[in-house]
């Protein structure tokens, strides 16, 4: 992914166009955000009309999450962000409703080769990406997940500003509704029928590929797009993926991929507020698919520090709090068990932890991801300056 010379600024979910050159480009505009009903983020009582929502955001490093703005990269007379304030939603549902896992553990990808297409294969199969070791494979080479999900009877979906996540986020792409990217379409015909989002969709056909280039749709159309389903279709299943981060990164411009950075995250916001108002729970999972090397702008097997990720999962379900200790090594290929076991189609036999008490979902082949049982386990979450400062809520 690599960027192009326009850009369509909009504001989140309008579409008023302005184009700028690459030299004089405008960010989004993005209105602040409700994101919850009170500090303790107390989800509503129904469980039953659930739904989970797994968000991936492209290429961000763990530093920007756990450590805050890198001052090596800004003004010298600029103050840092605090995680907090380049995260709020994320930094809050860590500390009210979840947990962060590869915080104090690195979780990572598998590689060999930290890749976008390689990780998103791991994160969807729920194994490591044997079938893929580039961006340019030409498919997940098993069932995924969503496949898994599907195949259950239920409605899932698959929003991405990157048109390559069709292949990984599908063996057979074609049997449930995903847009991936300007064009890449499929099922969207029963959603079409909602003249608003029918409205979002053709604006992000007709959109600039800024940041990115080719068939590329920017985040601020997606995230756009992707809320209207939820809303309209109401599925159980969501996967929402944001690619801005990754192309600025790219572009080397650290000040854009910390606003790519934030507007996601204020997006989700959106997702859960959204569930609010029908008074339901929600389940959210956050990642990457992968992380940067140490100058920023690289990433892949030649970078083994890129290989670092992060999840952040929280909801009514989730009971770890903060951040939580890994009882063994984690990576991308633990998300796909562990949100099987959320909708409970997942086929393992669950053993105890030593001296824990709970059970562990142990991989079954060294190729297979584990079930992140810790998110699962009523702990004392750690003291540490993640939940010893005063948590700070977005304000409606």
């Amino acid at each position: 992914m690599r960027t192009a010379a326009i850009l369509l600024s909009v504001g989140f979910g309008l579409g008023c166009v302005a184009r700028h050159t690459h030299e004089d480009v405008a960010l989004p505009i993005v209105a602040p955000v409700p994101v919850i009903r009170d500090a303790k983020y107390d989800w509503p009582s129904d469980t039953n009309n659930m739904p989970t929502v797994l968000f991936a955001i492209d290429g961000v490093r763990w530093q920007e999450i756990f450590e805050g703005e890198d001052k090596s990269r800004i003004a010298r007379n600029k103050t840092p962000r605090t995680p907090r304030e380049i995260t709020p939603v994320l930094h809050s549902l860590s500390t009210f409703s979840g947990a962060f896992v590869g915080r104090t553990e690195p979780m990572r990808a598998s590689g060999p080769e930290y890749l976008s297409l390689p990780g998103y294969s791991e994160m969807f199969s729920g194994m490591k990406p044997v079938h893929c070791a580039n961006n340019d494979c030409t498919g997940v080479g098993t069932t995924t997940f969503v496949d898994r999900l599907h195949q259950a009877g239920k409605k899932v979906a698959v929003f991405a500003s990157w048109p390559r996540i069709e292949v990984a986020a599908s063996g057979k792409p074609g049997a449930f509704p995903m847009s991936v990217g300007r064009h890449v379409q499929h099922r969207m015909e029963d959603a079409k029928g909602d003249a608003e989002f029918a409205n979002l969709l053709s604006r992000g056909e007709d959109s600039s590929p800024y940041p990115g280039e080719g068939d590329y749709r920017p985040d601020v159309q997606t995230a756009a797009i992707a809320l209207r389903y939820f809303e309209s279709e109401r599925p159980d299943f969501m996967f929402v993926g944001f690619g801005d981060t990754d192309e600025q990164a790219h572009a080397r411009n650290y000040a854009r991929y910390v606003d790519a950075l934030t507007f996601a995250d204020k997006a989700i916001g959106r997702f859960i507020d959204a569930a609010h108002e029908r008074g339901v729970g929600m389940n959210v999972l956050v990642t990457t698919d992968h992380g940067r090397a140490a100058d920023f702008a690289s990433h892949g097997g030649a970078w083994q520090e890129s290989s670092r990720v992060f999840l952040l999962a929280a909801g009514p379900t989730i009971t770890g709090r903060g951040s939580v200790a890994l009882e063994t090594p984690a990576t991308l290929s633990s998300i796909a068990p562990t949100i099987e076991l959320l909708f409970g189609i997942s086929d393992r036999t669950p053993s105890p932890i030593p001296g824990a008490a709970g059970a562990v979902f142990a991989a079954r082949d060294p190729n297979e991801g584990r079930v992140l049982s810790e998110l699962f386990l009523r702990r004392e979450p750690p003291v540490d300056d993640l939940l010893a400062e005063t948590p700070q809520l977005p304000s409606r």
